[in-house]
């Protein structure tokens, strides 16, 4: 009995029992967006030492990069599912995102110092994932963005 009212009041503290179901259908999303990022990381980093095992100083900027991105998403709203008017609104997240992801990527490099990185890996990183992501984007949405430009 105690049980029920327990989850009752939860599902009414969150607004709605929908909230779960929500976040389970992000998941793979940002699963994909995750795999979209490491694997431009790895690229980049491939390209610029020609080697794919990472460093431990190396490794530190690894943490950063993932938390840049997974900040960047939230904060730009990226990760949000919504209709598609103009690819131009829609891309604007993804700039939006690059740009944030970019400056807290830039700031924790100057404020953790165990982090040597070239700035081809973080610059170029960073890049050409957003580039993955749109041409991905616009490739699964081609049908709609036509219908939104007509």
């Amino acid at each position: 009995m105690a049980n029920s009212t327990n989850s009752a009041s939860l599902s009414q503290l969150n607004g709605s029992p929908e909230i779960l179901r929500r976040i389970i259908a992000r998941i793979p999303r940002l699963l994909g967006n995750l795999l979209i990022y490491l694997a431009a990381f790895t690229l980049v980093y491939y390209f610029k030492y020609n080697n794919i095992a990472i460093s431990g100083s190396h490794f530190n900027f690894i943490f950063i990069y993932l938390t840049a991105w997974a900040v960047g998403g939230m904060i730009s709203g990226k990760f949000r599912f919504q209709t598609i008017s103009t690819l131009q609104s829609c891309l604007s997240k993804y700039y939006t995102s690059l740009l944030i992801s970019l400056g807290i990527a830039a700031f924790l490099l100057a404020e953790i110092e165990s982090a040597s990185i070239s700035r081809l890996v973080v610059v170029g990183s960073f890049f050409s994932a957003m580039l993955t992501e749109i041409a991905i984007f616009s490739f699964k949405n081609r049908a709609q963005l036509e219908k939104a430009r007509k």
